[in-house]
């Protein structure tokens, strides 16, 4: 912003230099001209602060979202090493050889990921992903089938 206020106080200053006044139909134009541009540029300068304030709250929204997703989920859920996925849980499913109802964390799936074993009965109990495209199948480029 300072460089617009720099070039308004040039131009101001030619103006006045040159000795522009109202008693001539161009001099009021040049002097309306000046004072539409000082309001622009106050409200131009108004924006600013206004965008400034935003950035900052928007700044603390994500600190705090990132506390939530810390306590909602254990971790801060970007992946990175300092999280463990084998503690994140996934959900929970009733097994289908006992019944049970299991809460999925990442330490319990077998190497592929598509299956795990039931900690009350032992059995491998093979997890259906929920696919989000539609018409899903083996040949598809989602996520789905790596």
């Amino acid at each position: 912003m300072g460089y617009l206020s720099e070039r308004y106080n040039y131009v101001k200053g030619l103006c006045d230099g040159l000795e522009i006044n109202g008693d001539s139909k161009e001099g009021k134009i040049l002097l309306a001209v000046m004072e539409l541009l000082d309001e622009v540029i106050l409200s131009v300068e108004d924006l600013e602060g206004f965008r400034e304030e935003t950035d900052e709250f928007l700044d603390e929204i994500d600190e705090d979202l990132g506390e939530l997703e810390e306590a909602v989920y254990g971790d801060c859920g970007c992946g990175c090493e300092e999280c463990d996925e084998e503690d994140t849980v996934f959900g929970e499913v009733e097994c289908p050889e006992c019944n049970s109802l299991i809460e999925l964390t990442g330490d319990m799936f077998t190497e592929d990921g598509d299956s795990f074993i039931c900690p009350n009965c032992g059995k491998t109990v093979e997890v259906e992903w929920d696919c989000e495209c539609d018409d899903c199948d083996d040949d598809c480029d989602c996520d789905c089938h790596e």
